[in-house]
């Protein structure tokens, strides 16, 4: 029996086409992993949007070493060397931390003091910073999309930006302002630059976006935002027409003095109870709504030193 006969050649073609087969679907399925693994890193690495909200990239964001879980690491974390992590210091500055973790700055100049506090404030409110300069320049929907555009719109139409400019051209009048200002700044910006993009505040890594340098611009619109927040509305109108139907006894029942339910950081232990209300200047008037041209002493509307019940009761830096 020879084996170069018809049947030899045959069988030995058949299994050099098995072969090539075999080889074939190897190289497919190879391809086909690949491609799988390509789209799950497009998809990890996009972010993912379920209707009206925006997911940040959950590869990047559930990362072992880049993602939320290095925030929960270094969130007590000391405070390095500040004469190496802020060259534009003059003299020595001591930082201590209470037992509540509020940092106690002690500095030999204000501009140390404050480019030092520029630099704590980034490192513990960072993004608060940010979104509170961007509500006021009308510029959350760069970051939050369209839902904020109304927002937005109502920030720009009330010239926020504008009048932090306005503010920054009266304080670039005061050179020794200035340098306060500008060392807050360089401290600020100090923090930011030697961020990593692991170290990112846990906000920024959920929004997908990176922080920006901080400007005197942006300070001013901090201003902004909290006069925006403390000085632009008024119940003037509604506390006069209260005290004038349920009498003085129940309006102070209602609207006491000082609200158990307002604490600051400092506790009470009764010693605000000796707070007075500090008299109306005689020349401040209110009109009541039913009696149109009666003109009464009662409060001074959108006065500065009107009943501190009027005011919400804040917290400071």
């Amino acid at each position: 029996m020879t084996l170069n006969g018809p049947f030899f050649n045959q069988a030995t073609l058949f299994i050099l086409f098995i072969q090539i087969l075999f080889v074939l679907l190897r190289v497919l399925t190879f391809l086909i992993a690949l491609a799988l693994t390509l789209f799950v890193i497009w998809r990890l690495a996009t972010p993912q949007i379920l209707e009206d909200k925006t997911l940040p990239p959950l590869g990047t964001f559930f990362n072992p070493f880049s993602g939320f879980w290095k925030n929960a690491e270094n969130a007590l974390s000391p405070v390095p060397d500040l004469q190496k992590a802020l060259p534009g210091l003059k003299e020595s500055v001591e930082v201590v931390f209470d037992d509540l973790m509020i940092p106690h700055i002690f500095a030999k100049n204000t501009e140390d003091a404050t480019m030092v506090q520029g630099y704590l404030t980034a490192r513990d409110r960072l993004w608060q910073m940010d979104l509170t300069t961007r509500k006021a320049g009308g510029r959350l929907s760069e970051i939050l999309g369209e839902r904020t555009l109304l927002m937005d719109r109502i920030a720009r139409r009330k010239g926020m930006v504008q009048a932090a400019q306005t503010a920054l051209g009266v304080w670039r009048k005061s050179p020794e302002d200035m340098k306060v200002v500008d060392a807050y700044t360089a401290g600020i910006n100090a923090w930011i630059d030697q961020l990593d993009p692991e170290d990112y505040p846990i906000e920024f890594k959920l929004l997908d976006y990176k922080p920006e340098h901080w400007s005197p611009l942006k300070t001013a619109l901090t201003l902004e935002a909290m006069s925006d927040m403390l000085a632009s509305k008024e119940n003037d109108l509604e506390a006069v027409n209260a005290l004038e139907a349920f009498g003085q006894a129940t309006f102070d029942s209602i609207y006491p003095l000082w609200n158990p339910k307002q604490t600051p950081i400092v506790p009470d232990t009764g010693q605000w109870q000796t707070i007075q209300r500090m008299p109306a200047p005689a020349s401040a008037t209110s009109v009541r709504p039913g009696h149109l041209g009666h003109i009464s002493p009662a409060m001074p509307p959108s006065d500065p030193r009107v009943d501190p019940r009027t005011e919400p009761v804040c917290g400071g830096f």
